[in-house]
């Protein structure tokens, strides 16, 4: 009929008029759209009885753009809105079908399961499903079901589905314990990853199996990269392989941040002496996958932890010590302790002792028993700046140590990693201006030998000018 109207078309164009001609071939081209969606759903039904499911794909994709430009007619030639939902309707049902289809096929090819403590997938590479009424039971490859599912766009639906129960059952429960043994299978009809062996294994795996966890994740993503897709190359990134990167990268970079590596940091200097092994596991891990096509080039978030490790472990440092600070202050503990500026840590005395070479003290030098052209910055003979011996609560003492060794663990860090400590250093004493006179106000209040602990405390406890002018060259030897 279409082919008819063309001829008469092309027959009768001169002697039409120019608005009528421009009639003539809207309605042409409407009635153009109508034959090939027909063709397009005609082919999918005989697609989908072959199985040919990439050419079925296909078919629904090209309806499915048939149909918004049929849409955008519809607005402007008005024909019967009853035609385009029912095309509509049509398409959609036809869509249904193949993602139904589609279901039965991923439900087939792969299966997961966890029992006494195994957890395994079984890969089918060959599918066979229900026989078909009209033509002999021919099997469906899973690259070409792979294929033909993003070709209708619904790759990564499946994909996020399929690799979050990946990550689940395989990557967490090898960071959980990487002494586990993986043992992967492959043959020309499926292939097996299986975790565990139903022996009783240990939680408490040493840190030392850092190398192992890596490698057995690189592994079993590798693995299952090639059974889906087959070997990738770098400069041959297929649609199917972008998108497979695309959701297992950062499903595997956040679950081994979250479960592993910010969890190693240490919190104390002498295991932070030895954290570089580990870096360098995950600058290993890091560049495998991208060479083996499992990251994208430009991923950054495993190189960006490496590259801020010391300032992580710093702030972990400063907030594991403010926990235990914060302990320390609220705790009942009310003795007390001598103390004095001949013999307290941080004291005029100890400073300019240890800038003369222990002998002199500045009155000596300001008497004229060192040489006046030697400057040490602590000439000044204000006796304000030296401590009285008095007792200070057990609680003031230990914070002003803590400042110190924490200080003294800063010198020799990177700029940033030291900031970080110096804030702890301050936290120290802001945390507790803030929580002693509150949480003790009434014993402060009604306590005279209370009170007075309080008041030596805070003259003992920067900024006073005792520990103050201490603390402060520390800080600055700390940050240089």
């Amino acid at each position: 009929m279409l082919s008819a109207v063309k001829k008469a078309a092309s027959r009768g164009t001169e002697v039409l008029h120019p608005e009528q001609r421009v009639f003539f071939d809207s309605k042409l081209k409407l009635l153009s759209l109508f034959e090939k969606i027909h063709r397009e759903l005609t082919g999918f039904e005989l697609m989908m009885e072959t199985k040919e499911l990439s050419g079925a794909a296909t078919a629904i994709s090209d309806a499915k753009a048939l149909m918004e430009e049929l849409g955008e007619l519809q607005s402007s030639h008005k024909y019967p809105a009853e035609i385009y939902k029912a095309l509509k309707s049509h398409v959609l049902a036809r869509k249904g079908l193949l993602k139904h289809k589609f279901d039965e096929l991923f439900r087939t090819a792969f299966y997961f399961s966890r029992e006494n403590d195994i957890s395994e997938l079984n890969i089918t590479f060959k599918i066979i499903t229900t026989s078909s009424s009209k033509y002999h039971d021919s099997p469906v490859f899973l690259l070409t079901l792979i294929k033909s599912v993003n070709s209708a766009g619904l790759l990564t639906e499946y994909l996020t589905t399929f690799v979050e129960s990946f990550v689940k059952l395989f990557v967490e429960r090898i960071i959980q314990c990487p002494a586990q043994e993986l043992t992967m299978t492959k043959s020309k009809l499926s292939a097996t990853m299986t975790l565990g062996t139903g022996k009783a294994v240990s939680t408490n795996c040493p840190h030392q199996d850092f190398e192992s966890m890596y490698q057995k994740i690189f592994d079993a993503v590798r693995f299952l990269r090639d059974c889906l897709l087959g070997p990738a190359k770098a400069e041959e990134w297929t649609p199917e392989n972008e998108c497979f990167v695309h959701i297992v990268s950062p499903l595997i970079i956040s679950i081994l941040l979250r479960d592993s590596m910010f969890p190693s940091i240490p919190d104390n200097r002498e295991d932070m002496q030895k954290y570089g092994h580990y870096l360098e596991a995950v600058k290993q891990f890091d560049r495998k996958m991208k060479d083996e096509c499992l990251f994208f080039p430009e991923s950054s978030e495993l190189m960006d932890f490496v590259a801020t490790a010391n300032i992580q472990y710093a702030k972990k440092r400063k907030s594991r010590l403010l926990i235990n600070i914060r302990k320390i202050i609220e705790s009942e503990d009310q003795n007390t302790y001598e103390v004095d500026d001949a013999t307290e840590r941080g004291s005029i005395r100890s400073l300019f002792s240890a800038k003369t070479g222990g002998s002199k003290m500045p009155v000596e030098v300001l008497s004229g028993k060192a040489a006046m052209s030697e400057k040490h910055g602590l000439e000044s003979p204000d006796t304000s700046f030296r401590l009285p011996k008095c007792h200070v609560s057990v609680q003031a003492q230990t914070l002003v140590e803590q400042a110190y060794q924490t200080l003294e663990e800063a010198v020799g860090m990177d700029r940033d990693s030291a900031t970080e400590l110096y804030y702890c250093t301050r936290d120290i004493f802001d945390l507790y201006r803030g929580v002693m006179p509150i949480l003790h106000a009434d014993e402060i209040l009604n306590s005279l030998s209370r009170s007075i602990i309080f008041h030596n405390d805070c003259e003992y406890l920067p900024p006073s000018t005792h520990h103050g002018i201490s603390i402060s060259r520390q800080t600055t030897r700390a940050c240089q």
